[in-house]
């Protein structure tokens, strides 16, 4: 997560890795908070990218639901 080991000290995939981690955007806003008193606009990237973690979420959970949706119409066609 680039706490221990400086993330600019890392091999290329394991910054890739780093950067699909939803935790790593997390630990960074809170050192960056907590330790360094970062302001909103030195944020502002963390914030973003744990959004459009959020974000992804609501997308996966409304395809579930879609599909759910279509599964029992299906069943009950059957039945009838």
């Amino acid at each position: 997560m680039g706490v221990s080991f400086p993330a600019s000290d890392m091999p290329f995939l394991a910054q890739c890795w780093r950067a699909l981690l939803p935790v790593s955007h997390y630990i960074c806003l809170q050192i960056g908070q907590f330790n360094y008193g970062a302001s909103l606009k030195q944020a502002t990237p963390e914030l973003l990218a744990l959004a459009t973690f959020s974000l992804l979420w609501f997308v996966v959970f409304a395809k579930v639901k879609k599909s759910a949706t279509q599964r029992s119409e299906s069943v009950e066609e059957i039945a009838l």
